[in-house]
């Protein structure tokens, strides 16, 4: 009779990591390795905390998407995507965990520095460098 609560406490243990694990976050992950060069920092839980993207050339309004979706994220840069606009830092608004930001060489405007400011209260670094498309206004 012993035996029974033991065989159900090791399957419970076995399962548990795959239980633990969150589907959108590994997918997010494979998603952002496979931008070149793209590096990710995952916390002991395996929650995503860290992103950065030194050649942003390659991401899409889906990468960006995804990234929206890690609730854990507290550092996010995306740099040297001149496609990377207004748009796609609303799609981000929800990280409110953010307190690292670096968005360079992108095709942001003042607008997107509108959205920064009332989405990331919590923002500690902020790099908006090489940012052509903004003006004066967005100080």
């Amino acid at each position: 009779m012993r035996l029974i609560p033991l065989l159900i406490a090791v399957c419970l243990l076995a399962t548990r990591p795959l239980l633990a694990a969150d589907p959108g976050e590994a997918a997010a992950r494979k998603r952002v390795e496979a931008i070149a060069g793209a590096t990710v920092a995952v916390s002991p839980a395996g929650e995503i905390r860290e992103v950065v993207i030194p050649d942003g050339s390659g991401v899409t309004a889906d990468d960006v998407a995804v990234l929206a979706n890690l609730s854990g994220l507290t550092k996010l840069q995306i740099l040297n995507c001149r496609e990377f606009d207004d748009a796609m830092v609303t799609r981000l608004a929800g990280l409110k965990g953010l307190t690292s930001l670096a968005i360079t060489n992108s095709g942001i405007g003042d607008a997107a520095v509108a959205t920064i400011a009332e989405s990331f209260p919590d923002l500690v670094e902020l790099d908006l460098s090489s940012n052509t498309n903004l003006t004066g206004a967005a100080m």
